[in-house]
């Protein structure tokens, strides 16, 4: 993985704490939780779950619905915190390592990061 650094400062608006570059607005409540967050990262990231939990609900779905239902988004605007180890979109790949991990296949891994989005798409498109 790059050091955060080398990803250079097109990325900064998508790492934890950091505004977003375009459209953010100053308000009184992103100020303080940028502030708070950076004065008290250790404090934050208790609250944060690790990774495993992440691919602990997906393997859950899967089991439960199967791997052609389940799908996953990287939209880092829309949530306050992410699990540990997922900090911005450049971390995605984290997720494709820890299912080859639990032994899903590359086939699968696909369906789940973004082939089951498409058939979807395809589907709705007719």
């Amino acid at each position: 993985m790059k050091k955060m650094a080398e990803k250079g400062p097109q990325n900064a608006s998508r790492r934890l704490g950091a505004p977003p570059s375009d459209g953010w607005k100053a308000t009184p409540e992103a100020i303080e939780r940028i502030f708070l967050y950076k004065k008290y990262k250790d404090e934050a990231n208790a609250f944060r779950p690790p990774l495993s939990k992440l691919i602990d609900h997906l393997d859950y779905i899967v089991q439960l619905i199967g791997v052609d239902h389940v799908g996953i988004g990287s939209d880092f605007d829309g949530i306050t915190s992410s699990p540990l180890g997922l900090d911005e979109v450049t971390d995605l790949p984290l997720i494709t390592k820890a299912l080859l991990e639990r032994g899903y296949s590359k086939k699968n891994i696909e369906k789940i990061i973004g082939g089951n989005f498409i058939h979807v798409f395809k589907a709705n498109m007719k």
